[in-house]
């Protein structure tokens, strides 16, 4: 479970930078709405798509710019984990 959760953290800071980066590049304010539409480009990743939690397949949370992704399985309760990245 601890590489799992390592795993989801590295997510999450992809995601961030993603998002970041997309923000730049077209002129976002920090309090734009993040969609996956708009970052998968920016992921780095082949075949561009967004990186599910390794716990559960979960799909990442996005909300705006200036607010770090989460992870829906990051609550704490049974099967899940503490995988969060700090503002």
């Amino acid at each position: 479970q601890t590489a799992q959760t390592n795993a989801c953290i590295n997510n999450l800071r992809i995601i961030d930078a993603a998002q970041q980066q997309w923000a730049l590049e077209t002129g976002q304010t920090s309090g734009a709405t993040v969609t996956s539409s708009g970052i998968v480009p920016y992921l780095g990743r082949s075949g561009s798509i967004m990186p599910t939690c390794p716990l559960g397949a979960s799909s990442y949370i996005l909300s705006v710019v200036s607010v770090s992704p989460t992870c829906q399985n990051a609550t704490g309760s049974a099967g899940s984990h503490y995988a969060v990245l700090s503002q």
